[in-house]
């Protein structure tokens, strides 16, 4: 499970990411994981989400299309269904990779 400070980390990478020069981008990336290879996958992962669906990604992803949400998530979790929705957000049934159990 990814606590509240290690999301915190992986958002401030990848804010400083997306202000970086495109060019200087990777450099930035792993300088800022300083080595931490599984941290280095969740910003690269994010990263290439946002290159494909532009700045509204994670909202466009989780609201109207699953393949980008897939996409966004592969190698960490497998989509398998949508569980249920609201006016504000779609849940999902997932399948956690890592931990080898089905999320939400």
């Amino acid at each position: 499970m990814t606590t509240p400070e290690r999301w915190r980390q992986i958002d401030a990478i990848l804010q400083v990411a997306l202000a970086a020069d495109a060019r200087e981008r990777d450099i930035v990336v792993a300088q800022a994981c300083e080595g931490d290879e599984a941290l280095l996958r969740e910003v690269e992962s994010l990263l290439a989400a946002h290159d494909d669906v532009g700045d509204n990604f994670l909202e466009g992803a989780a609201l109207t299309d699953v393949s980008r949400l897939a996409k966004a998530l592969a190698g960490r979790y497998t989509i398998e269904r949508e569980i249920a929705h609201g006016g504000m957000a779609k849940v999902y049934l997932a399948y956690d990779q890592r931990h080898a159990r089905p999320v939400a």
